[in-house]
C-alpha cells in the first residue's frame, strides 16, 4: 500500500536469500522487483583494483595473487602492495595469525547451518580437480544419499563455491560438481595441511611440484571463470557456443568449446614461468586425446581445433603446428 518504503536484503548468504526470499511460500510470495548478483572482479578489474591501491605487479603476479584469492575486492584490500606477490601470500596465509588462517572456516560457519558437512564437500571436491559425480562425493565426504546432500550441494552451487555441469555426451542425470572457488581450493590444499609453526611455507615451496600441482589446476578455473574473454580473443564472442568437458576411460579434456558454425575447440590450458616448450610427448599425448574424442563420435561432422592457452604463449619449435590457437594472459586480461 506504501510507495516509501524500499527494502534491500544484501549478503553473501545466497542460499539463505533464495530460500527465504526469491522462493519463498508465504508473504513474500512473488515480491522480489528485482535480483542483482554481485560478482567477482575479473582479472582486468583486479589489475585496475590494485593498481588504485598503488600496486605496480605484472599481469603474472597479478594471476598469481588471483589463484589464491580470487576477486573478492574484501580479500584484495589484504594485500600489502609494497611486497611481491609472494610474499603477500606467505604473510597472509602462512604467518602467526594470518588472516587467511581463520577466514575458511569463520566463511563457512556464517554462511551456512551444520557447515561442516558443506566443508566435508568441499573436502571431498578438493581431492579431484575435474570435479566429482554425485556418488563420488558420497563416497568421499561419507555423507548418505538422502535429500540433505542435494540441499548441501545446492547451497554451494548457489553461493559459487562449486558449479554443475554435464559432460560432453552424457546425460543430464551425469552431472559432475567441481570446485570452483579460488581461495576454498588453496585453503584446502595448501593451508590446512601446514603446521603453524612453519611461516616462511610460501617463500620455501612456490616453486615445488606441490606447487605447479595446484597452480595448473587453478590456472584452468581462472580459464574457466574468463571464458567469455577466451571466446572474444579467438574471434568467437559472436557465434553461438557451449563450454563442456569431456571424459572417457583413456583421456579427459577440461574445456571445449562446441560451436554452432560446426567447429570445436579442444582447449588444452599449461600454467608456465615463460613460454611453454612442446614436446614430442607431449604432443603424442594430445594428438591420442584428440583421436580418442572423435572416435568417441561426440564430436561427429564438425572441425577441430586445437587450441592452446598459456602464461606467455608457445615457445618456437617444430611441434607448434599441432594448435590453430594461441591464447596468453594478454589476451585473458583484456
Amino acid at each position: 500500500m506504501r510507495s516509501d518504503i524500499l527494502l534491500i536484503v544484501c549478503g553473501s548468504a545466497a542460499s539463505w536469500m533464495i530460500k527465504k526470499l526469491i522462493s519463498n511460500k508465504g508473504g513474500l510470495h512473488n515480491r522480489v522487483t528485482k535480483r542483482l548478483q554481485i560478482e567477482p572482479f575479473n582479472l582486468a578489474e583486479t589489475e585496475a583494483f590494485l593498481k588504485n591501491l598503488g600496486a605496480n605487479y605484472s599481469k603474472y603476479q597479478i594471476v598469481q595473487l588471483y589463484m589464491v584469492f580470487g576477486g573478492i575486492p574484501y580479500y584484495l584490500e589484504q594485500i600489502n602492495v609494497s611486497q611481491s606477490d609472494v610474499q603477500n601470500i606467505n604473510t597472509l596465509c602462512f604467518k602467526s595469525n594470518a588472516f587467511f588462517k581463520t577466514e575458511y572456516d569463520l566463511l563457512f560457519g556464517s554462511l551456512f547451518n551444520h557447515h561442516h558437512r558443506h566443508q566435508d564437500v568441499m573436502a571431498a571436491l578438493a581431492k579431484k580437480g575435474s570435479g566429482m559425480t554425485r556418488s563420488e562425493i558420497l563416497k568421499y565426504s561419507k555423507l548418505d544419499s538422502g535429500g540433505t546432500t542435494s540441499s548441501i550441494l545446492r547451497e554451494l552451487e548457489e553461493s559459487s563455491f562449486i558449479r554443475k555441469y554435464s559432460a560432453y555426451g552424457k546425460k543430464e542425470k551425469d552431472h559432475v560438481y567441481q570446485l570452483i572457488d579460488f581461495y576454498s581450493l588453496f585453503y584446502l590444499k595448501h593451508i590446512s595441511k601446514v603446521a603453524n609453526s612453519d611461516s616462511t611455507y610460501w617463500i620455501d615451496n612456490f616453486n615445488s611440484p606441490k606447487y605447479f600441482a595446484w597452480a595448473g589446476y587453478s590456472f584452468e578455473l581462472v580459464c574457466l571463470t574468463h571464458i567469455s574473454v577466451i571466446k572474444k580473443a579467438l574471434g568467437i564472442q559472436g557465434i553461438g557456443s557451449e563450454t563442456l568437458s569431456w571424459r572417457s576411460a583413456e583421456a579427459q579434456i577440461d574445456l571445449i568449446i562446441d560451436r554452432k558454425d560446426s567447429v570445436i575447440n579442444i582447449c588444452e590450458i599449461k600454467f608456465s614461468l615463460g613460454k611453454y616448450k612442446l614436446t614430442k610427448k607431449y604432443v603424442s599425448e594430445i594428438q591420442n586425446k584428440i583421436n580418442s574424442f572423435i572416435s568417441s563420435g561426440v564430436g561427429k561432422n564438425k572441425s577441430i581445433f586445437p587450441t592452446i592457452i598459456t602464461t606467455y604463449g608457445l615457445d618456437a619449435g617444430p611441434n607448434n603446428g599441432l594448435f590453430v590457437n594461441q591464447i596468453t594472459l594478454d589476451d585473458i586480461f583484456s
